[in-house]
């Protein structure tokens, strides 16, 4: 386990944390992934590969029982089998524990390859000690270098099927489980010169063949499975985005970010309802920023522009918390001030913002004084409907700008 871990280790630090590091090798090279979804992938893998770990304590203590029984029917001593069996319950036990804190603790890439590669090496002493059975049974038994080939082959298989986006472990058992068997083997045949052996040792690396091939065509469909479903979870989060920066553009003036036109009047249309059932009033100013048109003729409309975007973020620092700055056409804006108290004090809103947007801005090195008009309605004492309303208040707002 030493140095198996240390080997992973050593290929993890040498290459800086690099997400094609030893432990994770894997991912098919036809894909094309940026380094910060290789490690999302891998990070997806890392929970998979933890997340198996009831399934396979429990089918490696099935095994051992089943195993221990077979060695028992060769009259091997019980206190080498109850060794044998307590080692590999005991290296059983603490993959579980192992895989248990990981998995109680939240994953993260900057940790997962340290993770990864010691619960390999605790599966390679797994499979090593399982390997050990082959050692155990009975040197002239055919059945028992059978059976040992089938018990070792099925924790091979039983690894394989398990750690399908880990392909490092099913490695693993094959160098800790099979490799004994078949040095095994060709000890015994070098004693003996019996055929069968050769024949079982050559049926043994044949399956190795076999169950690599396999072993590379589950890995290859597993891990293609994840980068499929981080792919798609990436289309899902665009998709999401442009649509809220759809909905956001349908609804929000594109140069200022205030409301539009269209929100603004949807807007308007149901709080006119909901006062009219509750018998409040609604006050509206309309606000039109005073001397744009010469600024833009004289420095440019790109001056303009940056003249509305700092009036709009101005203006929004002093807007009440229920009210609502919408854009209406270019250099005019609408106030929306739910359950307003009276004329009066619409009034005395309105003079608030004029003391408010008479300032100067800065705008690219240039002082540019500005100022506004200001007219207002009220519902439902001056109209009722939107466009009156919005028609009162803007003839308001022009004689205001008249007595500039």
């Amino acid at each position: 386990m030493l140095k198996l871990t240390l080997l992973l280790q050593i290929q993890h630090t040498g290459s800086a944390m690099s997400p094609y590091s030893f432990a994770f090798f894997g991912i098919p090279k036809d894909e094309m992934l940026s380094p910060a979804l290789v490690e999302r992938v891998n990070l997806e893998r890392a929970r998979v590969y933890f997340s198996n770990t009831t399934g396979n304590i429990a089918s490696l203590c099935a095994g051992t029982l089943l195993a221990s029984g077979i060695l028992y029917t060769f009259e091997v001593a019980t206190w080498i089998i109850l060794c044998w069996a307590f080692v590999l319950f005991f290296l059983g036990w603490i993959g579980w524990r192992y895989e248990k804190k990981v998995t109680a603790q939240a994953l993260h890439v900057k940790a997962i390859y340290a993770q990864v590669s010691t619960r390999i090496g605790i599966g390679f002493l797994i499979g090593a000690v399982w390997g050990l059975f082959a050692f155990i049974v009975p040197a002239d038994s055919y059945l028992g270098f059978a059976l040992s080939f089938i018990a070792v082959s099925t924790l091979v298989i039983i690894g394989m099927l398990s750690f399908s986006v880990m392909p490092m472990q099913f490695f693993a058992y094959i160098v800790g489980a099979m490799l004994p068997l078949m040095s095994r083997l060709l000890n015994t045949y070098t004693h003996t010169n019996e055929f069968f052996y050769l024949i079982l040792f050559a049926i043994v690396l044949v399956w190795q063949a076999v169950l690599l091939l396999k072993a590379r065509t589950n890995s290859i469909t597993a891990i293609r499975a994840i980068i499929l479903n981080e792919k798609l979870k990436d289309e899902v989060g665009r998709y999401a985005q442009a649509q809220k920066h759809i909905e956001y553009l349908a609804y929000h003036d594109h140069l200022t970010g205030a409301w539009n036109r269209r929100y603004f009047e949807d807007f308007l249309e149901d709080l006119l309802l909901k006062a009219g059932l509750t018998n409040q009033c609604v006050g509206i100013l309309a606000i039109d920023i005073n001397r744009l048109k010469p600024l833009n003729d004289h420095y440019g409309h790109h001056y303009g522009d940056q003249l509305l975007i700092a009036f709009v973020k101005h203006l929004k620092e002093h807007l009440p918390k229920e009210a609502l700055l919408a854009r209406v056409g270019g250099d005019e804006f609408v106030i929306v001030l739910s359950n307003t108290a009276s004329l009066d004090s619409l009034l005395e809103q309105g003079e608030r913002f004029k003391t408010i947007l008479t300032t100067a801005y800065v705008i690219q090195d240039i002082s540019v004084p500005s100022s506004a008009s200001v007219g207002c309605a009220l519902f439902p004492q001056d109209a009722q409907e939107i466009d009156a309303l919005l028609a009162i208040a803007d003839a308001r707002m022009y004689e205001d700008k008249k007595s500039i």
